[in-house]
C-alpha cells in the first residue's frame, strides 16, 4: 500500500501556508505533495504564481520522494561527489531547493513537498516547514 498525504491534511496545509503568506504579506507559491512512489497527489497553484511554477514544484516535490532527501541536499551530494543528478539514473530529478520528504509522526515516510515561487532559500525553507507540519497531522 503507497503512503499519502490525505486530502484532509493537505486542505490543513494549505490553509496553513495561505494565511501566513497573508500575514506576512509575501510571495504566492506553488505547493505540490508527492506520494511516496513519487506520484503528484495534491497540488495548490495560488494566484499570481507564474505557470511554470507548477511543473518546477512537481519536480522538486518527485525528486524529494525519490531519493528521501531534500532537493538542497541532493545538490550538495551532487556538488560533493562532482557528479551531474542524471548519474542517478531517474529521469526528472531537480536540484533546484524547494522538496523535502515528509515523515508522519511515528518517523514513517509518506512522501514529499516541493514549493516554487520564491527564491530558492525561501522555497526550501518554506517546504521544509510544511514538511513538519504535515509530520505533526
Amino acid at each position: 500500500m503507497i503512503n499519502r498525504i490525505t486530502h484532509a491534511q493537505f486542505t490543513a496545509l494549505c490553509s496553513h501556508v495561505a494565511s501566513k503568506i497573508e500575514t506576512e504579506k509575501g510571495k504566492p507559491v506553488v505547493i505540490v505533495i508527492a506520494d511516496e512512489a513519487g506520484e503528484i497527489v495534491h497540488m495548490l497553484h495560488m494566484d499570481n504564481t507564474p505557470a511554470r511554477s507548477g511543473i518546477i514544484a512537481s519536480g522538486k516535490a518527485f525528486t524529494a520522494a525519490k531519493m528521501e532527501r531534500t532537493t538542497t541536499a541532493l545538490g550538495k551530494l551532487c556538488e560533493d561527489m562532482k557528479t551531474p543528478v542524471s548519474a542517478f539514473l531517474i529521469e526528472g530529478l531537480t536540484t533546484l531547493p524547494g522538496g523535502t520528504p515528509i515523515f508522519d509522526k511515528n518517523g514513517t515516510f509518506i512522501g514529499a513537498v516541493g514549493i516554487s515561487g520564491r527564491s530558492a532559500v525561501e522555497d526550501q525553507a518554506l517546504a521544509d516547514a510544511c514538511a513538519a507540519f504535515l509530520g505533526t497531522l
